[in-house]
């Protein structure tokens, strides 16, 4: 949050939640890439398609 946003939020009484964006624990888009990696991974031919890729990982 900017320094602008914290005097308005403050000058409103709202508290503002200190929230690091980079902690991997919270980054739930982190997760999602490594299950998608090792999907892609265990086939024995992955496809280069990505339609392809998108049908095989729907049917899981």
């Amino acid at each position: 949050t900017s320094n602008l946003d914290t005097k308005f939020f403050n000058n409103q009484g709202i508290h503002v939640i200190e929230w690091h964006v980079q902690l991997p624990d919270l980054n739930s888009i982190e997760y999602l890439w490594d299950l998608l990696k090792m999907l892609v991974n265990s086939y024995e031919n992955p496809s280069s398609r990505v339609f392809e890729l998108w049908e095989k990982a729907a049917v899981k």
